[in-house]
């Protein structure tokens, strides 16, 4: 097999007989230091692969969680992906993108950032808002916006991508994620506050939850929820809005969009 990389792509091409872990490690490490953000594997010229030689993916799954990268697999033949369902820890954890194109749009999305509009020290607390994509996000902006004013509090902007439970939580998703893009960029140049913002993109497996974790690694003190004022399932909104309530200890504010004429 040969492994050759360019800017934050390891390409692998030729047959995977062996667990050739040592080889790929070296080309891994050598990116990461290049593309911290992580790390697209193309494995488009791979021509077969045996079950021996898929540990390797196994092994680059162990790193990855030990040193907390992000690497991406892309375009894998269907005979080599076969060979890879095949070992139960790998067909499980793998993140595997269509193309290289679709896994490095995955990794180029705004995930983490901020800009400051006036000097402060660190905050005692922070103010979420959880973004949904709709129109009601620029009024729930707003409101969020002069919470966060009056507080002198960072305002935290994140975008749930909800990821289903048969695909690993790093699989890239390109219509959810270019829709959370857009939806973080777009409010970040509305806000014209002296705040400060830090855009995020969180993966979980449902909404709430996804919340509930994010709020305890951050200091956060208030959650604004923006929710269309016609939703498509009453109910589902209803029953939601209820277990946030019950379930999440912060200030919990509900901002409904005006209906239409």
């Amino acid at each position: 097999m040969i492994v050759e990389s360019y800017d934050d792509v390891i390409v692998l091409s030729g047959q995977l007989r062996t667990n050739l872990w040592e080889t790929v490690h070296t080309a891994i490490s050598l990116t990461l230091k290049r593309h911290p953000a992580g790390v697209i594997i193309d494995c488009s010229g791979l021509t077969n692969a045996t079950p021996e030689g898929a540990e390797t993916f196994r092994d680059i799954l162990e790193f990855t969680k030990r040193q907390e990268a992000r690497v991406i697999v892309a375009a894998v033949p269907e005979n080599v992906l076969e060979v890879l369902r095949s070992v139960s820890e790998v067909r499980s954890r793998l993140a595997i993108a269509k193309s290289v194109e679709d896994a490095r749009t995955s990794l180029e999305i705004v995930i983490d950032g901020g800009k400051s509009r006036k000097k402060n020290g660190e905050k005692n607390s922070s103010i979420l808002l959880c973004l949904t994509g709709r129109d009601v996000d620029k009024e729930a902006l707003e409101i969020a916006s002069q919470l966060a004013e009056a507080r002198e509090a960072d305002l935290h902007l994140v975008y749930i991508v909800v990821v289903p439970r048969e695909l690993p939580l790093t699989s890239p998703l390109p219509e959810q994620e270019a829709q959370a893009s857009k939806a973080l960029e777009l409010c970040c140049a509305k806000s014209d506050r002296h705040v400060r913002i830090i855009p995020h993109l969180e993966r979980g497996r449902d909404v709430l939850s996804t919340i509930e974790n994010y709020l305890q690694a951050n200091k956060i003190s208030l959650l604004v929820i923006p929710v269309a004022a016609q939703p498509t399932d009453p109910e589902a909104r209803a029953a939601f809005l209820k277990s946030a309530i019950q379930r999440i200890p912060q200030q919990v504010v509900i901002v409904r969009g005006a209906k239409e004429a």
